[in-house]
């Protein structure tokens, strides 16, 4: 059985009305298929099929859980199989906008695979974190689940786990000390990375 990859889209047409003409056609879609009790049901494969494209072309292994809009943008929320299937939703997109006729953002991850990618300028470089089993300390400090803690949040976080810590460590030092502690098996702490060009990090 896959890890499931953890995708959120973000699918922003620069054509006004058109987020709201496609993304009812999306969730309609995504409808149908749950009502309809389909083992297949909101697989990227049938996404890609509706679009007018070859499913077998693409890497389809994942399905959409839901899928909203506004009158601006289209959010998708996909599980996926081990690694995100962007190229699959770069060509939908082409195929419903046009090329270059749309902002596409993405958050992925996938914490066996250390998978935490994006090529959301604003989440580069800051922090993920989980707190997988709902450790106080950590609750206390940040909360069950944060996307964005920037470096200097996540270091005085860390002060606070680790108090024996030289108050003048760096953020490197503090998450080794992290690596090499219990914590680990409480929370999730990873940095978000750029999107690597295989993912379609120069879209």
């Amino acid at each position: 059985m896959a890890n499931r990859c953890s995708t959120t889209i973000q699918i922003k047409p620069y054509k006004e009305g058109e987020a709201e003409r496609v993304g009812k056609e999306i969730c309609k879609w995504r409808a149908e298929r749950f009502n309809n009790e389909l083992a297949s049901a909101a697989l990227h494969a049938n996404f890609a099929l509706w679009a007018g494209l070859n499913p077998n072309d693409f890497d389809v292994r994942g399905e959409v859980v839901t899928a909203y809009f506004n009158k601006d943008e289209i959010a998708i929320v996909a599980d996926d199989a081990w690694t995100p299937k962007l190229v699959v939703w770069f060509a939908i997109c082409n195929r419903l906008f046009g090329v270059d006729q749309y902002q596409f953002t993405y958050t992925a991850h996938e914490c066996g695979f250390n998978i935490f990618s994006t090529n959301d300028v604003d989440l580069i470089g800051t922090f993920y974190w989980d707190n997988m089993n709902n450790n106080d300390k950590i609750a206390r400090l940040v909360g069950d689940e944060y996307f964005s803690v920037s470096q200097d949040d996540t270091r005085s976080v860390l002060l606070e786990l680790f108090p024996e810590a030289d108050r003048n460590a760096s953020l490197d030092e503090l998450l080794k000390l992290y690596e090499d502690s219990e914590f680990k098996k409480e929370c999730v702490i990873h940095q978000w990375d750029k999107a690597s060009e295989l993912e379609g990090g120069n879209i």
